[in-house]
């Protein structure tokens, strides 16, 4: 027999991983890569000063803040680790003259991150979520809907999902450090390209690293979405049987 078809004569679809995984990477686009985009395209093509391609980017966590706050009566994370991150740039780049002042701040920024991840990993709601979310679930819906349902009701998972969160925040704060000494003792010539080395150094360490802790939360995740997609048949009570 053919499934009836809906109102308008057309049967609902389900939703590809392609959608689902758009859905999950909107966020981590929106709060992170759209004001990063915005302030290169601002500095480096459109040439306006630092200072003034900080505050304009800061602009699209500003509205993605209010947004939240004012729609879904809830504080967007993302964004405002953002709006700070900026705010706290565009505050020291407003400073100029002094070379190693203006290496140390591009790691402050990593810094603030950093920070803001440490003390977001003692709370319910910890920064990484929302970044590890999209990653873990691959756009899968069954996947989707079992991770929500294990932040909701296992502590295994979410002590899995802070644990990860604490490692990038010593992580970062530890990145933060070295880089800021190494702009005031090395040359200024070498620290130019050290600091991007470093960066990107920590971020690879930290990447296995996490993976490594994050692989219990992995497991739980994987055997959830195992159970959603083929659950088990109902049990036949006695009367049945007989």
């Amino acid at each position: 027999m053919r499934k009836a078809a809906t109102a308008g004569g057309r049967t609902p679809q389900a939703p590809t991983p392609n959608s689902g995984l758009g859905a999950a990477l909107r966020p981590l686009i929106i709060d992170v890569a759209v004001p990063l985009a915005l302030f290169y395209v601002l500095s480096d093509l459109v040439h306006l000063s630092t200072v003034k391609s900080l505050v304009i980017s800061g602009l699209v966590p500003a509205v993605r803040t209010l947004f939240g706050l004012v729609t879904e009566r809830r504080i967007n994370g993302l964004a405002i680790l953002m709006l700070v991150v900026t705010l706290v740039g565009a505050g020291i780049s407003a400073i100029t003259g002094d070379a190693r002042l203006m290496l140390a701040k591009e790691s402050l920024g990593t810094g603030l991150v950093g920070l803001s991840l440490l003390v977001s990993a003692f709370t319910p709601q910890p920064l990484m979520a929302s970044a590890m979310r999209p990653f873990m679930t691959k756009g899968d819906p069954v996947k989707d809907a079992a991770w929500q349902h294990l932040r909701d009701t296992s502590p295994q998972f979410r002590s899995g999902i802070s644990k990860v969160t604490l490692v990038w925040g010593i992580g970062l704060l530890g990145d933060c450090v070295l880089r800021v000494v190494g702009a005031y003792t090395l040359p200024v010539d070498t620290m130019v390209w050290m600091s991007n080395v470093i960066l990107l150094g920590a971020i690879a360490v930290l990447a296995i690293v996490g993976g490594k802790v994050n692989d219990k939360a992995e497991k739980l995740l994987e055997d959830e979405a195992a159970r959603r997609s083929h659950p088990a048949p109902p049990q036949r009570t006695g009367t049945e049987a007989a």
